[in-house]
């Protein structure tokens, strides 16, 4: 395998500064993946190029295209580089609100592109990271304890409980994921029904486990109201048979849907799912 070199290194995030989706896929495989660190609401995996693409779009959204990336030294190996940069940038809107940390992102690669991205952030600088793109920095004092003496959640603090509810489903961890969930919890789900009580999702783990050779929900947008949170997601699945969950006449028309959920204490007490069942017969037409 060819030594990855700086130019490529250098190449890769040129292209991801434009902001162009087809430049960016000459150096981002299509299939890539990329951990952003920390707890604030851009942390977690993006799965795919079209995921990541939409997180670097809303990083120069949330800092009024301020944000950059200064590189310090590369290094690199086979299919292995490690970039050291200095991150910079001001919160739109709060022009006392600065970045300036020091994050080493590790990258591996396939064929001439990047396949996997992990960040890591020096020292205390994670603690600024997540206050820097957080919703609710510069929030008073008593603003806060009266938050918490009444029982609500912060959005931001919401938000990392549904977007560890993706996160959980993607990697199959279904017994983290039913922690998510209050004991008396209730839902709506488009294809099982109206249930109540987390034993009924404890029941349903094994029908998932089961009943999908793969599942993975992509989170496309994410809306935030009090204590509620509306999740538009796109389903890539197939069944145990390994039949893609997808509509007959148009395999290549996206599978999208949506959740409901009511947030309290830090667990989901309502979840409604929402789509067209259609692309879903493959595994409910499945013989038991």
């Amino acid at each position: 395998m060819a030594l990855i070199t700086a130019g490529q290194v250098a190449a890769a995030y040129e292209a991801l500064a434009t902001g162009e989706r087809a430049r960016i896929a000459e150096h981002w495989a299509e299939d890539m993946r990329w951990l952003v660190p920390g707890h604030n609401r851009l942390s977690g995996w993006k799965n795919n190029l079209d995921e990541f693409v939409g997180f670097m779009a809303e990083v120069g959204r949330l800092s009024g295209n301020s944000f950059r990336m200064d590189r310090i030294g590369v290094m690199f190996a086979e299919n292995f580089s490690a970039d050291v940069t200095r991150n910079l940038g001001t919160r739109a809107g709060d022009p006392d609100r600065v970045l300036d940390i020091d994050v080493i992102h590790f990258l591996t690669w396939r064929d001439g592109k990047v396949i996997e991205g992990r960040g890591a952030i020096f020292g205390d600088g994670t603690a600024q990271y997540d206050s820097f793109w957080s919703d609710t920095a510069g929030v008073p004092r008593g603003d806060n304890d009266a938050h918490h003496q009444h029982g609500e959640m912060r959005p931001m603090a919401i938000r990392s409980v549904i977007e560890k509810y993706y996160d959980c489903v993607n990697r199959g961890a279904w017994q983290e994921w039913l922690t998510l969930f209050s004991d008396d919890v209730v839902g709506d789900e488009q294809l099982a029904g109206h249930f109540a009580g987390i034993d009924v999702l404890r029941g349903a783990v094994s029908g998932l486990s089961s009943g999908y050779s793969q599942f993975r929900m992509y989170p496309q947008r994410i809306v935030l109201d009090g204590d509620a949170a509306c999740v538009v997601w796109r389903c890539v699945a197939a069944n145990a048979a390994g039949t893609p969950i997808a509509y007959p006449d148009d395999p290549q028309r996206l599978v999208i849907g949506a959740n409901y959920f009511q947030v309290q204490n830090g667990k989901i007490v309502y979840m409604r799912t929402i789509h067209d069942s259609v692309p879903f017969l493959p595994f409910t037409s499945q013989s038991s």
